[in-house]
C-alpha cells in the first residue's frame, strides 16, 4: 500500500509542477482503487500485481472490461492515464520532492522499455545545456539507426535486383533453347540435347533447314532429308567463306547471284520457286553483269543501301530505294512475262506464223491473237479492238515507247470516244515518274466517267490501259487483266508514286498509294490467300520481299521448321546490303527474332545467326565462328547501335570459344616447316571491327585460361597462359605436369631418349626469364627441384641410382646428411615447401630408400673396397635411418604401405 500511496501523492506534485490540462485529476479515493485493483487481480490470475502496475503491464480496456468500467465511472481514463505517465515520469523525477518517494522498480523498466530514447534520469525544465545534450545524442543515435536502416534496405535492393537479373538472363537461355527445340522434329532423337548457352549443345548438325517447294509432300524427318540438309549446310558453308575473305581483302561480292548459283542448282526440284526468290532480290538489288559472284561492270558495295533503308519515313533517301525496290519488283515480273511470251510463241510456232526474225511488235501482236483465241471472256468484250491488248503487253514488257508509237501509227483506228488516247499516252509516257499533270489527268479522268460509267461494260483491257495512265481506282483489281498473281501485283506496282516530305507535287488524298499501302494489302491478305494449300510457301515470301518487306518475310519463311537455312542465307545477303533493320537493346524481344516499333519492322540478325550455328558449334566450330562474324555487319550503324552490335558479335565468339573449347581459334598455329601462324581470330580480326581488338583479344583469351581443362595438351595451355600474360599460372602447370610425371613407367625405348618433359620445362622457364617477366621466385625454385626429383626418376628407371640419389641430395628437399636437430627443422618447414612436391612426398621418399637400398647393396656385395668401402655403406645406413627419422617427423598423413616400404628397404 506505501509504494500505491506514494505514486499517488507524486501524481499530485507532478500536475502541481508541471501544469497540463490532457492529464486527468483522479478523483476517488484510494480504497475504491486498491479495492477495484484486487478484485481485477483475483479475475485474472492469482499472484499478479494489482491496481494500477496491473494495467501498465499490458491489460487493455479490452482484456478489463470490469476495472475499465469502474474506474471510468469516477471519472478515470486508465489507458490515457498510463500513456501520460510513461511519457512524463522520467522527465520530472529530478523535480519531486525530497520527501516523495521514488516510483517502483517495475515502473521505470516500463518506462525505459517504452521510451528507450529519453535520458537515464530526469532533465528539469530550466537545465537547457542538459536538454541540448541529451537532444544531441538522440539525434546521433537516430542517425545512425536510420543509416543502418537505409543500408539494410539498399543492400537488400540489390539483392534482388541481382537475382532479377540473373532469372532473366536464365530465362531467356531457357526459352531461347526450348524455341530452338520446338522448331526442330520431336521425332528426330539428335535434337533433344538441349544446353544453357546461346551456341546449344548438340554435337552434330540437326536435321533443321530442308525446305519444300512445289510439293506437297512434306517428307520424312529423318532419313534422306537430314543427309540433304547436311549437304546444303555444307554448301551454304562455303558461300559465307567466301563472302568473308571478300570482306578481309576490300572486294565486293555479288552475294545474290553467287547464292543462286550454289543454292538453286539445276535438277533440284526446289529450284524453280528458289531461284525465281534469288532473282527478286537480285533485280532490287540491281546485281548485273555476273559471273560465278564476280561484278564485270559496276559492282554493288556491302552495305550500300544502309543508310537510306535507315532513314526516317518520307525523307529523301528512303524514297530513293522504295523507288528501286518498286522498280526492282517491277523489272522481275516484266522479265517474268517476256519469258512467257517467248515460251508460248515457241510452243506454238506454227498458229503464231512468225517468220524470218520478227520484231517486239510482230512478237506481241502474235501473242495476243493466241492468247485471245481460246479466252473464255472474248465474246464479251471488244476483242476485235486488239490495241488495248497490245499496249497492255508492251507495258507488261516495259516498251512503253513502242507502244506509243504502236498508238500513233493506227490512230485512225480508235473509235471517235478514244481519239484521242495516242495523245493522252504519249504524255503520260513522257513523263519521268509517268505522271499526268494534275489538269490533265483531270480532264482525262473526267472523259473516262463521261463516256464509261460502268467499267464492268468496258473491255477490260482497255479499262487497265485507262488506269494506268489516270491512276483512278487505285485499289481496284481489273478483271481478266489481274486475275494471275504476277498481273495482278504489277498492276499494283505501276500505280504506286513514292512522294518526298515536301515536295511541290503532292498527290490528291483520292490519289495518294504507297508501297506501304500495297504491303498492308499483302500482310492483310496473308500466307493463305498466295498459298491456299500451304506447299508453296517462297510465293508468299517473294510478295513480302517484292514490297520491301524484308524482316516479315525472313521472319516468315524462318518460322516454316524446315526453311531455315535458307531463312538464314536469305537473310545474310540482305544484311549484307544494309537492308535489314536490327532492333536496339531496348526494342528487341526476349525470345523473338522479330520486333514491332509503330509502323517499323526490327530483325534480330544476331538472334539468328547464333540460333543456327548452335546446330554445329561444337562439332565445326571454325566454320560457326565464320557466321557470327557476320553479325559485325551492322557495326557500322550509328552509336549507340552498331556499337551494341559489335559488342554482340564479340560476346559471341568468346562464348563459342569457352563453351566448345576451341582453343585453336585463339592459339598460334605451328606449321610442318617450323614457322608460327597466326590464330584464326587474329587472322580474321577485321572482320569484327571491334575497338582495341588486341585487349579484347587478351581478354578472352584471359578467360579461356580460366576455364581451361586439365585436360588440354601442356604446350597448348602453356601458350593460352602467356597470351593471357599469367606467368605465374605457366609455372603452376609446369609444376603440377612435373609432379605427376613422377608417378609414369617408362618403356626401355622412352628410356633410351632424352626427357623432353624436363627438358621443356627448362626451355620455358628460361624464356621466361630471358624474356624479364615476371614470375614468382617460389614457383621457379619449385620448378627447379621437381626437375632434379623428374632426373632422378628417369636415373634410378635406368638402374643409375648414385646419379638418382645426387639429383635427390642436390634438390635439398630432404635431410640426409642432417643430425636430429637438423632433421626436425627440415621437418617443420617442410610445410612452406610447393605443393606440387608435398603431394608426391609418398613418392620421392620410397624412390630414395630404393635408391639408397641398391646403393647399400652393391657396396655389400662388393669384394673388394676396405675402409673406403665400410665407409660409404656407414654413410648409406646414416642417410637410410635420417630418412625414417624425417619421415615419421613430418606432418602430413601418408599411405600405411608408404611407412611398410621405407622399413623394407632401410639398409
Amino acid at each position: 500500500m506505501s509504494g500505491l500511496a506514494a505514486l499517488v501523492n507524486e501524481s499530485y506534485q507532478l500536475n502541481q509542477l508541471v501544469p497540463r490540462d490532457d492529464i486527468p485529476s483522479l478523483q476517488v479515493g484510494l480504497d475504491e482503487i486498491v479495492s477495484g485493483s484486487a478484485r481485477l487481480a483475483k479475475q485474472r490470475h492469482a499472484g499478479s500485481h494489482s491496481g494500477l502496475a496491473g494495467s501498465r503491464r499490458g491489460v487493455t480496456p479490452v482484456d478489463t472490461g470490469n476495472a475499465s468500467y469502474l474506474l471510468a465511472t469516477h471519472g478515470v481514463n486508465v489507458p490515457n492515464l498510463n500513456n501520460q505517465i510513461n511519457n512524463v515520469s522520467n522527465a520530472l523525477q529530478a523535480a519531486a520532492p525530497a520527501g516523495l518517494s521514488a516510483p517502483s522498480s517495475n515502473l521505470q523498466q516500463s518506462t525505459l522499455a517504452q521510451s528507450q530514447w529519453e535520458p537515464q534520469t530526469g532533465i528539469a525544465d530550466t537545465d537547457v545545456d542538459g536538454f541540448l545534450r541529451v537532444r544531441k545524442e538522440m539525434i546521433i543515435i537516430s542517425a545512425i539507426e536510420e543509416t543502418h536502416r537505409r543500408t539494410q534496405q539498399a543492400a537488400a535492393e540489390a539483392y534482388q535486383r541481382k537475382m532479377q537479373m540473373d532469372w532473366k538472363k536464365q530465362r531467356v537461355e531457357i526459352l531461347e533453347e526450348l524455341a530452338g527445340y520446338s522448331k526442330s522434329d520431336s521425332s528426330d532423337s539428335r535434337s533433344g540435347n538441349l544446353g544453357r548457352s546461346m551456341l546449344g549443345t548438340s554435337l552434330s548438325r540437326s536435321s533443321l533447314g530442308n525446305s519444300t517447294y512445289g510439293s506437297s509432300n512434306t517428307g520424312n524427318p529423318g532419313g534422306i532429308d537430314s543427309i540433304e540438309a547436311h549437304k546444303r549446310m555444307m554448301e551454304c558453308d562455303q558461300i559465307v567463306k567466301r563472302l568473308n575473305s571478300y570482306r578481309k581483302t576490300g572486294r565486293n561480292l555479288a552475294l545474290f547471284s553467287y547464292m543462286k548459283q550454289v543454292m538453286a542448282r539445276d535438277g533440284d526440284s526446289r529450284s524453280p520457286l528458289l531461284s525465281d526468290s534469288f532473282d527478286i532480290l537480285t533485280s532490287i538489288i540491281g546485281e548485273k553483269d555476273v559471273q560465278d559472284g564476280e561484278f564485270l561492270g559496276e559492282a554493288i558495295p556491302q552495305r550500300h543501301y544502309v543508310n537510306n533503308y535507315y532513314a526516317e519515313q518520307g525523307e529523301r533517301e528512303r524514297i530513293e530505294l522504295t523507288n528501286r525496290i518498286i522498280s526492282g519488283g517491277k523489272r522481275y515480273l516484266e522479265s517474268r512475262f517476256k519469258s512467257l511470251v517467248e515460251k508460248t510463241l515457241q510452243d506454238r510456232q506454227s498458229e503464231a506464223k512468225l517468220g524470218g526474225t520478227p520484231g517486239i511488235v510482230n512478237k506481241i501482236q502474235a501473242y495476243v491473237r493466241l492468247t485471245l483465241s481460246n479466252h473464255p471472256y472474248k465474246n464479251s468484250f471488244e476483242v476485235g479492238d486488239w490495241l488495248n491488248q497490245s499496249g497492255k503487253a508492251f507495258t507488261d514488257l516495259c516498251h512503253i515507247q513502242d507502244a506509243v508509237q504502236l498508238a500513233q501509227s493506227v490512230k485512225h483506228a480508235f473509235s471517235n470516244t478514244d481519239r484521242n488516247i495516242h495523245r493522252w499516252l504519249e504524255e503520260w509516257a513522257s513523263s519521268p515518274d509517268l505522271r499526268l499533270s494534275r489538269d490533265r489527268r483531270e480532264k482525262f479522268v473526267a472523259h473516262w466517267t463521261q463516256h464509261y460509267r460502268n467499267p464492268q461494260q468496258v473491255d477490260p483491257f482497255k479499262y487497265a490501259i485507262h488506269k494506268l495512265i489516270g491512276r483512278f481506282d487505285l485499289r481496284k483489281s481489273v478483271p481478266v487483266v489481274t486475275d494471275a498473281m504476277e498481273d495482278w501485283t504489277w498492276m499494283h506496282l505501276s500505280l504506286i508514286r513514292e512522294t518526298a516530305s515536301g515536295s511541290t507535287y503532292q498527290d490528291a488524298t483520292t490519289q495518294k498509294y504507297t508501297l506501304s499501302d500495297l504491303a498492308k494489302t499483302i500482310v492483310k491478305s496473308g500466307e493463305a490467300h498466295f498459298d491456299p494449300h500451304g506447299t508453296r510457301p517462297l510465293v508468299y515470301f517473294q510478295q513480302l520481299c517484292i514490297t520491301g518487306q524484308f524482316e516479315l518475310a525472313i521472319q516468315f519463311l524462318y518460322e516454316k521448321a524446315r526453311m531455315e537455312i535458307d531463312a538464314v542465307h536469305f537473310a545474310i545477303g540482305l544484311a549484307y546490303y544494309g537492308m535489314l533493320r536490327v532492333p536496339s537493346k531496348e526494342q528487341q524481344s526476349e525470345t523473338g527474332i522479330l520486333t514491332s516499333v509503330g509502323e517499323e519492322q526490327y530483325f534480330n540478325f544476331a538472334r539468328l545467326i547464333q540460333r543456327y550455328v548452335r546446330n554445329f558449334a561444337k562439332s565445326d566450330p571454325t566454320t560457326a565462328l565464320q557466321y557470327i562474324y557476320l553479325i559485325g555487319l551492322n557495326g557500322d550503324l550509328s552509336p549507340p547501335l552498331g556499337e551494341e552490335q559489335l559488342q554482340i558479335c564479340w560476346d559471341t565468339i568468346g562464348q563459342l570459344v569457352i563453351e566448345t573449347k576451341g582453343y585453336s581459334l585463339v592459339l598460334d598455329q605451328r606449321t610442318a616447316e617450323g614457322q608460327v601462324a597466326p590464330s584464326v581470330i587474329s587472322r580474321d580480326i577485321k572482320l569484327i571491327k571491334i575497338r582495341d581488338a588486341d585487349t579484347a583479344l587478351k581478354n578472352l583469351v584471359a578467360r579461356l585460361a580460366n576455364t581451361a581443362s586439365a585436360d588440354l595438351a601442356l604446350h597448348d595451355r602453356i601458350q593460352l597462359l602467356k597470351m593471357a600474360g599469367k606467368y605465374d599460372q605457366i609455372l603452376q602447370a609446369l609444376n603440377s605436369h612435373l609432379a605427376d610425371s613422377l608417378e609414369q613407367q617408362f618403356s626401355e625405348s622412352e628410356l633410351s631418349q632424352p626427357d623432353v618433359v624436363v627438358a621443356y620445362s627448362k626451355q620455358t622457364v628460361s624464356a621466361l626469364a630471358n624474356e624479364r617477366l615476371p614470375v614468382s621466385a617460389k614457383l621457379a625454385e619449385a620448378n627447379a627441384i621437381l626437375c632434379r626429383l623428374r632426373e632422378a626418376k628417369t636415373a634410378a628407371d635406368q638402374g643409375d641410382f648414385q646419379r638418382a640419389l645426387t639429383n635427390i641430395e642436390d634438390s635439398r628437399v630432404l635431410p640426409l646428411d642432417s643430425d636430429v636437430p637438423g632433421i626436425s627443422r627440415s621437418a617443420d618447414q617442410f610445410k612452406n615447401v610447393d605443393d606440387n612436391i608435398t603431394r608426391k612426398i609418398d613418392l620421392i621418399l620410397v624412390l630414395t630408400m630404393n635408391s639408397l637400398y641398391e646403393l647399400h647393396q652393391q657396396k655389400k656385395s662388393e669384394v673388394y673396397g676396405g675402409a673406403a668401402r665400410q665407409e660409404a655403406m656407414q654413410s648409406l645406413r646414416r642417410k637410410s635411418r635420417a630418412l625414417m627419422m624425417f619421415a615419421g617427423m613430418l606432418r602430413y598423413r601418408m599411405h600405411s604401405e608408404t611407412y611398410a616400404q621405407l622399413a623394407n628397404l632401410v639398409c
